[in-house]
């Protein structure tokens, strides 16, 4: 995994990869998998957040500045990307993963 406060931190392609086929599985610390579980769903299906969503959060040791935060950024990259899709750039952003993981396709 990474230690972002590290300025010289480097990703883990293993912990990449195994991500990448087990999904939140692969996450072992319950406050990053909660945080990342509801970042795909705002991501996957924003009218499926509920009260327990937020709840577990919550729960996790995020405020409602946390939420708030969390959710903005997500719908920011979800902007971001669909702003892309529309356009056709050339920026792909889950490449770039692939590519990290060494997942070439």
């Amino acid at each position: 995994w990474m230690d972002f406060d590290d300025p010289y931190a480097t990703y883990d392609p293993d912990y990449v990869e195994t991500f990448l086929e087990d999904g939140t599985d692969a996450v072992d610390d319950e406050r990053l998998r909660a945080i990342l579980e509801y970042a795909l769903l705002v991501n996957d299906d924003p009218s499926a957040v509920t009260d327990t969503k937020v709840q577990r959060l919550r729960d996790a040791g995020l405020g409602d500045r946390g939420i708030v935060q969390l959710t903005h950024l997500v719908s920011d990259f979800v902007s971001w990307n669909r702003t892309n899709d529309a356009l056709d750039t050339e920026y792909e952003y889950d490449r770039r993963w692939l590519d990290a993981a060494g997942l070439d396709e």
